[in-house]
């Protein structure tokens, strides 16, 4: 039989006390049932909840650090967010716990999870804490309490949490005890950005040249790029970048003193606000559109 290609090797148990009882611990196959030994998505959600130190928020952005469990299925208009973490500097971090065995493991998580985050970025402080208070059952500013040890500037904490909010800046993270290969690589990615020395931002879809499902998907979007104003907007479009990479979505010159004249600015916060709106527009149009193409193609 030929061995299998594991990116690590077996796990090995130790005890300083007794160097000859060292064991080799059974690999457990990926998508076995709770009864044959592997985990159920509850016991994942509240293990990984209870024990945020185990999340690798740090290694993916080092804003997200010293994340605090706030609450788990944090009602939205889209949904219920498995869990939610907070840092001291107000950064917040939605996460969703998904099974390699569970259908919706695979693409379905994904469009689930940005809805999410399209939500909350159309909340304020309040609105955040008011939902967050409903589902602990707990009067009062809950969200704050949880990091007040480690933010002692109450009103600092909450005007980076709103100033997240606007931004819509946020970790998502998808869970799981195991990963398929057509999970978050679809190639295709929405993004938001600033570009000062340009003095422009903008929004765009774009794919990866290397993955030839994604090129082909992304150039049928391209190709209906007519199509879909009558849907997005007139000012829809798409380029390619200084590397030759394709995009389609929204841009548009700024003042080249945006950055400089900082968050405070009028022209600033109404830079913000029409990202996020187009950045909305963008991600809710093409998403569900892009989940059947793929679907298609599986």
């Amino acid at each position: 039989m030929k061995p299998l290609d594991r990116t690590y090797g077996e796990l090995i148990r130790l005890d300083p006390e007794d160097s000859g009882s060292a064991e080799t611990l059974q690999r457990i196959p990926l998508g076995a049932s709770a009864a044959d030994g592997g985990v159920a998505e509850a016991f994942l959600q509240d293990l990984l909840f209870r024990f945020p130190e185990t999340l690798p928020t740090a290694a993916i952005d080092a804003a997200y650090a010293g994340a605090v469990p706030v609450c788990r299925e944090l009602s939205t208009p889209a949904g219920y967010v498995d869990a939610l973490y907070v840092n001291p500097l107000g950064r917040l971090t939605l996460a969703e716990f998904k099974l390699w065995r569970n259908p919706q493991a695979r693409r379905e998580v994904i469009g689930q999870i940005l809805d999410y985050a399209k939500e909350l970025a159309s909340w304020g402080y309040e609105d955040l804490q008011r939902e967050v208070s409903k589902t602990l059952k707990r009067p009062g500013n809950v969200l704050y309490e949880l990091v007040r040890e480690r933010a002692p500037d109450e009103a600092a904490f909450i005007d980076r949490v709103t100033r997240h909010l606007k931004r819509g800046e946020f970790l998502l993270l998808i869970v799981g005890d195991g990963i398929r290969e057509d999970v978050g690589d679809w190639g295709l990615s929405f993004v938001g950005f600033l570009e000062p020395s340009r003095s422009r931002i903008g929004c765009y879809l774009s794919c990866r040249k290397d993955m030839p499902h994604a090129v082909r998907v992304y150039g049928e979007i391209e190709a209906s790029v007519e199509e879909l104003r009558a849907e997005m907007g007139q000012d829809l479009t798409h380029w390619e970048n200084s590397a030759r990479r394709p995009r389609v979505g929204f841009r548009r010159s700024t003042k080249p003193t945006l950055l400089s004249e900082g968050e405070g600015s009028e022209d600033f916060r109404e830079a913000v606000s029409w990202m996020q709106e187009h950045l909305n527009t963008l991600v809710s149009t093409l998403h569900p559109r892009l989940q059947r193409m793929l679907a298609a193609r599986s």
